[in-house]
């Protein structure tokens, strides 16, 4: 997902925090490509240590997550093998 499609969700400053904290926490990684920022999963390093913890949190969020998803936004699968 690209950062900005998180700003409805809150102001500007308050999802940088959460960004830096995800990053700082290895969480996630960002790729900035122009004017663009991309976060990715660091899912192999967490399923490396939390084996089927991801799994279970993302099916359980799949469900209560469609009405907080913001107007054109969607999910982008690294592996197409992967399913949630």
């Amino acid at each position: 997902m690209c950062c900005g499609d998180f700003s409805g969700f809150s102001g500007k400053s308050n999802l940088a925090y959460h960004f830096m904290r995800l990053r700082e926490a290895g969480l996630v990684m960002t790729r900035v490509k122009g004017t663009t920022r991309y976060m990715t999963l660091r899912r192999d390093d967490l399923e490396a240590r939390f084996p089927g913890l991801l799994d279970t949190v993302i099916k359980s969020a799949l469900a209560d997550m469609e009405p907080w998803m913001p107007p054109g936004c969607s999910l982008v699968r690294e592996n197409a093998d992967e399913t949630f």
